[in-house]
């Protein structure tokens, strides 16, 4: 299997019951999207989840998330929204989009069990609510506009200087958002 140009090994270590405890822990601070990424990249299957119970999944996102690690599973989430997101779809977003996302069912199967996960719109929201669920956002001021952005792709910005660079978008919001004098949280790394 090939995600983002990384091939992945054949072993189900899902099934084999070898997931480190350490990256099941992480997978709770990952958001829906990012969850979605790390199915994606683990062996889930892209049958019906009905059956399948909320330990497994778990078990697969940690699974997925120790093969491309959390910032892929942040950059690849933040790029999906972007283009998604981005008005009218370009011949260049629908060719970015398809190679994150190249298998449509498989992709389905991702979203729908990181749905399941997180409880979005579903019955189980109330009842166990994700600790990854971030709705911590801020007003960037760029461009004329003032922008409503998730703070932990400003974060994660941050985090990942070199991603950043790639996009532009991403770039100058933060730029508005760290401009000196500027009233706002800090961000990881930043001292008060």
């Amino acid at each position: 299997m090939q995600f983002q140009g990384t091939t992945l090994p054949a072993q189900t270590e899902v099934e084999a019951g070898q997931t480190d405890f350490s990256e099941a822990t992480a997978v709770f601070g990952l958001s829906y999207g990012e969850l979605a990424v790390a199915l994606y990249a683990s062996d889930l299957p892209t049958r019906a989840m009905r059956g399948v119970p909320r330990l497994a999944l778990i078990e697969y996102a940690a699974q997925g998330l120790a093969r491309i690690g959390v910032e892929l599973a942040w950059w690849t989430n933040y790029r999906s929204r972007r283009i998604a997101g981005n008005g009218p779809w370009t011949a260049e977003g629908r060719a970015e989009y398809a190679r994150m996302w190249p298998n449509k069912a498989r992709s389905q199967a991702a979203h729908d069990a990181a749905m399941r996960l997180t409880g979005i719109g579903g019955p189980d929201s109330d009842a166990h609510p994700w600790p990854g669920t971030d709705t911590r956002t801020v007003e960037v001021a760029w461009a004329g506009y003032t922008w409503r952005v998730a703070l932990s792709d400003l974060e994660n910005a941050s985090r990942y200087p070199h991603r950043t660079a790639t996009d532009p978008h991403l770039s100058a919001m933060l730029r508005s958002y760290t401009a000196p004098g500027r009233r706002r949280a800090l961000l990881p790394g930043e001292a008060a």
